[in-house]
């Protein structure tokens, strides 16, 4: 962890640590984080501030919690770290001008939102209500929202409409996530709606790219919607089982770890 002179982190290093404190007690007094992160209550209130306002913290009565655990911005917090360091590597895969599909899910909000700061001109085809809601005022960057019925839960569209509005493009990449992936069953979503959704969307582009933080590898789930050998490149973190990555790789799949 980067720390100044004086031993003070700096502000998105200090970011990633109150985030990542509040996500494992699910709630911490103001105090206690500025004894932890070794800076003054005014910085922790004014960082609580900033990272409530993006939804991914919550303040209560001097505390710092996390949101809502239904919202997206819940799961945001969970691996933070290591979401934001896949969402950052997966984004350098994006050119400029390019149209891309990205799918639901914290670490594919966080992907989009690395994609329209870093890239100029690129169009993104979604059916996260989520991400749609909070990159539409960006000015560089275009999201067309797949139409369909809203689930509420996920903040997101599903159902055979998905199918309807995918019918006229055609993309180089998805950019989609899971909710586990094994050997025997491949990439694992829990809700059926939103797994018939992923599959529409990734046959409307030549390639698949998984973005899975590595606690989601050899992680079973309820619905099975996409196999290994659909998959072009999987970008996940260190603590990813090595074996199961290893295995990838020799089947194929270009596995970057980050």
């Amino acid at each position: 962890m980067n720390v100044n002179p004086d031993g003070r982190m700096d502000m998105i290093e200090r970011h990633v640590k109150m985030i990542e404190l509040v996500a494992d007690r699910g709630e911490i007094e103001t105090g206690e984080l500025a004894r932890l992160l070794n800076t003054s209550e005014v910085t922790v209130r004014n960082d609580l501030n900033t990272l409530s306002k993006k939804g991914i913290l919550a303040r209560r009565r001097g505390y710092a919690t996390l949101p809502n655990p239904d919202d997206t911005n819940y799961h945001m917090a969970l691996h933070y770290e290591a979401k934001l360091k896949i969402a950052a590597a997966a984004a350098q895969r994006v050119r400029d001008g390019e149209t891309i599909i990205v799918g639901t899910g914290s670490t594919c909000a966080m992907f989009a939102a690395q994609v329209v700061e870093t890239r100029r001109n690129v169009t993104i085809l979604t059916n996260s209500a989520y991400v749609a809601a909070n990159l539409c005022k960006e000015p560089d960057g275009r999201i067309i929202l797949l139409g369909g019925s809203y689930q509420k839960h996920s903040q997101c569209m599903v159902g055979p409409l998905i199918k309807r509005c995918l019918e006229d493009f055609h993309v180089g990449t998805a950019f989609v996530g899971a909710d586990g992936f094994t050997d025997s069953g491949g990439f694992f979503g829990v809700d059926m709606e939103r797994a018939e959704a992923l599959r529409e969307m990734v046959r409307s582009a030549e390639r698949v790219c998984m973005l899975l933080d590595g606690s989601k590898l050899g992680k079973s789930g309820t619905v099975s919607f996409l196999n290994a050998a659909c998959v072009a490149e999987l970008f996940t973190d260190s603590s990813a089982d090595s074996v199961l990555c290893e295995n990838l790789r020799i089947r194929g799949m270009h596995v970057n770890i980050v």
